[in-house]
């Protein structure tokens, strides 16, 4: 709300510029700036003529008491002015204030953001700093390691340089010594066949103490043994017992003249021959069937805990090619 200010005011007669005869109506006082609303009692002057001559100048009474008239006036604006600025200033003050507390409210938290982010790059330089010097350490390591591979493989490649060498040397000599064996050899058949043509140009014969009968060499013991016995004697004189399958007369008349009864490669079961040679047939029926022998150029039983003498039988020594055809039924 305005203030409203009361002052009694007297004019003095100005010769510039006269005073109408009419008063200013209350309504019509204009406003002040700040809203001020004066109300003044006017005592109107009483008008005189003036004369011709010019106004004297005032005196000094009276410009010291317009000035006292005018000075609460002046005042009031004055102050009025001051009170604006004061609550200009303390707004921008408080204003001043609040922001400045929120900009080092945010330069705190952009300090520590900033610090943080340093300490966080810090520590991730330092990372990245012993990354790499371990990176650079396993380099170096791979790089020794490398190098040493790389001497090696140098060393095997000149190892199979001189390998190479020496086998292509080898193999030269290899396919030279194959040549001579070859001629050797060669040569070796040709002399095995002429000694062969040689030896079957010899008559057949027999160790010591074996006769040869027929196209057989025979061995009558002069011990008496069980079968089981003279069956391994015969095998250590690298023979076996005789196998009289057929009848060979001269055979038959050896045996009739120079053995009674001897034991022969033959086991009994039934009435039924089983013969050495015939192996497969003998698994079967060892335990089953009883040794033989032969008595007067006849094939008989015996009891296999008799003690007999045995003839073994084997092929003749020195004609290769009867031998080994006839060692086909001693096998």
């Amino acid at each position: 709300m305005a203030d409203v200010t009361y002052a009694d005011l007297k004019f003095v007669p100005n010769a510039k510029k006269p005073i109408s005869a009419e008063p200013r109506q209350a309504g019509s006082e204009p406003e002040d700036e700040d809203g001020e609303i004066t109300y003044e009692n006017i005592q109107r002057p009483q008008i005189t003529k003036f004369k011709a001559n010019p106004e004297p100048a005032r005196t000094g009474k009276e410009g010291l008491s317009a000035l006292r008239l005018w000075t609460p006036h002046v005042a009031l604006v004055l102050l009025v002015v001051c009170l604006c600025l004061l609550v200009i200033g303390i707004t921008l003050g408080l204003k001043f204030m609040q922001i400045s507390q929120q900009m080092s409210e945010g330069h705190e938290i952009l300090n520590n953001n900033f610090s943080q982010s340093m300490r966080l790059r810090d520590r991730d330089l330092k990372d990245t700093q012993n990354e790499l010097q371990e990176s650079e350490m396993k380099l170096t390591e791979t790089r020794v390691s490398l190098e040493q591979v790389l001497q090696e493989l140098i060393a095997t490649r000149r190892q199979l340089v001189d390998t190479s060498r020496n086998a292509s040397e080898t193999m030269d000599k290899l396919k030279n010594n194959l040549e001579t064996i070859k001629k050797e050899r060669d040569e070796l058949n040709s002399l095995l066949e002429n000694m062969k043509k040689q030896l079957a140009a010899l008559p057949d014969c027999c160790p010591q103490e074996w006769n040869l009968v027929g196209d057989k060499c025979l061995f009558i013991s002069k011990y008496s043994a069980t079968w089981e016995h003279s069956k391994t004697y015969c095998e250590q004189k690298f023979s076996r017992l005789l196998i009289f399958k057929t009848e060979d007369p001269e055979i038959k008349t050896f045996l009739q003249q120079n053995c009674d009864e001897c034991w022969i490669g033959v086991r009994i079961r039934e009435n039924y021959k089983i013969w050495l040679d015939d192996s497969e047939r003998l698994r079967y029926d060892t335990f089953k069937s009883v040794p033989g022998k032969i008595k007067n150029g006849n094939v008989e039983k015996e009891t296999a805990n008799n003690y007999l003498k045995y003839i073994c039988e084997r092929c003749p020594g020195l004609n290769v090619e009867h031998c080994v055809r006839k060692r086909s039924f001693l096998t």
